[in-house]
């Protein structure tokens, strides 16, 4: 969600910075993946030179109307002039990714109709695919990005009780062998 719980959370800023000057990381868009234990202790899981991937840019240009595959190109180009300080927030964006249980799938079918919030819902799932029993990357049938313009603050786990919601929508199914619903990862 963007933006984040942890969005004022100094030490998980200074891990990223600190990681991306490690590794020599001086232009651009850098994407930083941490975990925070129970305690609150930030661990560094990955850093990469590059903008993030599955929709992050996306749900920042929403949130605050920033592209920052553009900040990235022009960092790269020498022609950035400034980075943006605090930008306005213009709402709260937010995604989850979609999985489902092991097995063949046999229906994907979607809603007519969907909540004013969703922005899109991406089925990725199809008819006579196999999905595998883990929550990877290749076991992803579907994202559904919301957006809440106008709110100020993170929402917590609204998009994810969202996300069940529509998960449950009997318009909304994919079964597989063992007859599972399609269900929302909470990512």
């Amino acid at each position: 969600m963007v933006p984040s719980i942890d969005k004022d959370n100094q030490a998980l800023r200074d891990l990223a910075l600190s990681a991306c000057e490690s590794l020599g990381i001086t232009h651009g868009v850098c994407h930083v993946e941490v975990r925070i234990d129970r305690m609150g202790v930030p661990f560094l899981i990955e850093v990469a030179a590059r903008p993030g991937g599955d929709g992050i840019m996306d749900q920042v240009e929403r949130a605050y109307g920033i592209n920052l595959y553009d900040l990235h190109i022009r960092s790269y180009l020498g022609t950035l002039r400034g980075i943006p300080g605090s930008p306005q927030l213009l709402g709260v964006s937010a995604i989850a990714f979609m999985q489902t249980r092991k097995g063949l799938i046999h229906e994907v079918s979607s809603p007519i109709q969907l909540p004013k919030e969703v922005v899109s819902l991406y089925i990725t799932g199809r008819k006579g695919g196999i999905v595998g029993d883990s929550l990877n990357y290749d076991d992803r049938v579907g994202t559904v990005e919301f957006f809440w313009p106008g709110e100020t603050a993170n929402l917590g786990r609204k998009h994810l009780e969202m996300a069940d919601t529509l998960a449950g929508d009997k318009e909304l199914s994919l079964t597989s062998d063992f007859g599972c619903e399609i269900f929302l990862c909470r990512n």
